[in-house]
């Protein structure tokens, strides 16, 4: 796909502070198939629980300094949401440096991730999507934003929380408004610990498509 221009969020300026968005618009329409289709979007103010399973995808590093290796297949992880509150506690959690962090997780961020470590996105993954499923569609929660480290505990990763900029999307697209759903999502919550086994979701989400 040929790329016609980007469109940055004017408030941005790094990661951390917020506004960590942009949006890119292409020189042809995308080909829809059975495995490229337009994701469905959460309303504003519908519910993101701590603990609700979510799958982020990419090619981004496996691990610290680690890159994906040939043939470079793209890879999907199943995370919980975490609340903007207990975020903020986890990071005020001596790293194992023995120190806290200074980020601050704000209204625009979302977290995901397992309190243990382990499971994480990571360096290269940034811009890639953190979806949730709801009866047989995928609903996009978040971007991928910036982490510390990947995988490390107390330190899940931080994504763009996608309803906070609706009304900026739409004054770009206003066709993503026939794509925002008032949805409330009933899949079993999962632990917040990696090591803890629980079962993220029975049957296989199909592609979303929305009406």
């Amino acid at each position: 796909m040929t790329i016609k221009r980007f469109i940055n969020h004017p408030n941005y300026t790094s990661a951390e502070t917020g506004a960590d968005i942009a949006l890119v618009e292409l020189i042809s329409d995308v080909l829809y198939t059975n495995y490229i289709q337009p994701v469905c979007l959460p309303s504003v103010g519908v519910s993101l629980p701590t603990g609700l399973p979510c799958w982020v995808t990419g090619w981004g590093n496996i691990a610290s300094n680690v890159s994906l290796p040939e043939p470079n297949t793209l890879q999907e992880l199943t995370v919980p949401l975490i609340d903007n509150q207990k975020c903020n506690t986890l990071l005020q959690t001596p790293s194992s440096k023995g120190e806290p962090s200074s980020n601050v997780i704000l209204n625009d961020m979302l977290c995901a991730g397992y309190i243990d470590g382990g499971k994480d996105s990571c360096q290269g993954d940034s811009g890639g999507p953190l979806v949730c499923a709801e009866a047989s569609r995928w609903y996009l929660a978040g971007v991928v934003s910036f982490g510390e480290g990947c995988g490390q505990p107390n330190r899940p990763g931080v994504y763009v929380r996608l309803t906070v900029y609706y009304d900026w999307i739409l004054s770009y697209v206003p066709e993503v408004s026939t794509n925002i759903h008032n949805v409330s999502f009933t899949s079993p919550l999962i632990s917040l610990y990696s090591g803890v086994t629980t079962t993220a979701m029975t049957t296989k989400v199909s592609v979303c498509a929305c009406p």
